[in-house]
């Protein structure tokens, strides 16, 4: 056991050290890139010239920013990448604005250039997520950023191991996992027992409960009982019925109760305002710099298979509404009735269609000539630009469902109509098409009940990570 805590708390200051590496390269960075245009642009000159005496004299600034880390428990916290990022992101502002605030009040602008002070940041935060999830990784995989963990599955079969080894950054591994039925108080001092013993026989330093029903009293008691004899607990409670991933959380002490004020999402009237101002300006930009990639697949299209270039689908809006979805066409004219023909022909693709609305590309005899380049690259979608500048999109949002999958979508419907469809989506960074069509269902409505400016960044960056790699959505990418 002390092994293992001294290995895991070397992780940790070489975590600290890590930073402080990343923090020190970014300032040597800005003052070099600083020093370099001085006489390009005109500038004026440094007061201090030499990088070393820079970084002595003004040591504080360093300083800020490790406080800062240490305020916010950067390295007492296991965060998955993109949650420690989002806090990376808040923290550097805030170091920033300290660092800058005490530029003006003690009059150090002379001595200290605000160039440096904005660009800083700037390299900084376009290194250090990066660098720091492959370096905890490694560290992850040295056993030096992992806790090995007793699982204990009360009254289910939901297991932590796949989730918690997909996302090594967050730092844990389930060791060993067994099933535990409470049924009485009696099950509950046997199960403690059991859990005693395996921590004495292989010396975890913490447990892991994943609970079907938290609420039940006996459940309570074993994992108060378990709170004193461990140095970490983990609870996982899959008894609640609605997302609270946005939920503020406030705890009436004397009652012992906690209200969880959960977040509207995207049927909270500002929140699509703020979403709308930021769709307009991504059209704008994605016109700008993706056009030529549009007019590319436009002309493979005219190549194989003539006009018209741009494909008008029916699918549902917002409130149920039908609009024309525009694709770049990558299929052949009266592609319905082929796969119609396709699937009577082929037993084994039409269960795949029910199960997924789609089969593989390798034998879809829709495609136009040249048509899978268009499909696998997803560039046919970026004719959605115009339904975005309409309005009839958004750039994050639930897949835009077809008239013909009304009946599939059930009870959903209303739910998953509620907001504007996306070019892209939660779903599609999450397992794409290995998902069902009843998991899309369930992925976009858990999307517009968390929705958040933070949520949306992430789908747009695992989107571009994901159109890169020309690959399917994989669930894994930077969990």
């Amino acid at each position: 056991m002390q092994s293992l805590k001294r290995k895991l708390w070397a992780g940790k200051v070489s975590i600290f050290a890590f930073d402080l590496f990343l923090v020190l390269l970014s300032f040597i960075g800005a003052f070099l890139i600083r020093r370099a245009i001085t006489s390009i642009f005109s500038l004026r000159p440094l007061y201090i010239t030499d990088v070393g005496d820079f970084l002595l004299k003004n040591w504080w600034l360093i300083s800020i920013y490790i406080l800062v880390f240490l305020f916010d428990g950067a390295y007492l916290k296991n965060r998955t990448f993109w949650e420690d990022t989002r806090s990376l992101i808040v923290s550097t502002g805030l170091a920033t604005t300290i660092n800058f605030a005490i530029v003006a009040i003690a009059k150090l602008s002379p001595y200290i250039s605000r160039f440096i002070l904005v660009f800083q940041p700037i390299l900084f935060l376009g290194l250090a997520p990066l660098f720091r999830y492959f370096y905890r990784k490694l560290l992850y995989a040295l056993e030096l950023w992992k806790t090995p963990l007793l699982e204990l599955r009360i009254n289910t079969d939901k297991s932590l191991v796949e989730p918690f080894s997909v996302n090594q950054y967050l730092g844990y591994q389930v060791a060993e996992s067994i099933r535990v039925d409470i049924k009485s108080s009696k099950d509950v001092n046997r199960i403690f027992s059991k859990i005693k013993h395996i921590l004495k026989k292989e010396q975890y330093p913490g447990v892991v409960f994943s609970v079907k029903y938290l609420g039940d009293k006996n459940v309570s008691l074993l994992i108060e009982k378990t709170f004193f004899i461990v140095s970490k607990i983990l609870v996982v409670p899959d008894f609640i019925g609605f997302d609270i991933l946005s939920a503020h959380i406030t705890h009436l002490m004397y009652e012992n109760l906690f209200v969880f004020d959960t977040n509207k999402g995207l049927n909270k009237p500002i929140n699509r305002v703020i979403k709308r101002i930021i769709d307009i300006l991504a059209a704008i930009a994605m016109l700008v710099f993706l056009g030529p990639l549009l007019l590319l697949a436009m002309l493979i299209t005219f190549l194989g298979d003539g006009f018209p270039l741009l494909y008008p689908h029916k699918r549902f809006g917002k409130n149920g509404r039908i609009f024309k979805f525009l694709k770049v066409r990558s299929m052949v004219k009266d592609n319905d009735k082929i796969l119609e023909d396709f699937l009577a022909k082929n037993p084994k693709y039409k269960k795949i269609w029910d199960k997924y609305q789609k089969i593989p590309e390798e034998v879809d005899p829709r495609l136009i000539r040249g048509g899978w380049f268009i499909r696998k690259t997803h560039i046919d979608e970026l004719a959605q630009v115009i339904n975005l500048l309409k309005g009839d999109m958004s750039l994050v949002g639930p897949r835009p469902y077809m008239p013909r999958e009304r009946k599939l979508m059930g009870e959903y419907f209303e739910r998953v109509t509620s907001v504007k469809p996306g070019i892209t989506g939660l779903w599609q960074v999450s397992g794409g098409n290995e998902r069902t069509f009843k998991e899309r269902l369930q992925i976009d409505v858990w999307y517009i009940q968390n929705w958040s400016l933070w949520l949306d960044f992430v789908i747009i960056l695992k989107t571009i990570l994901l159109f890169l790699k020309h690959g399917k959505g994989d669930k894994k990418a930077f969990k």
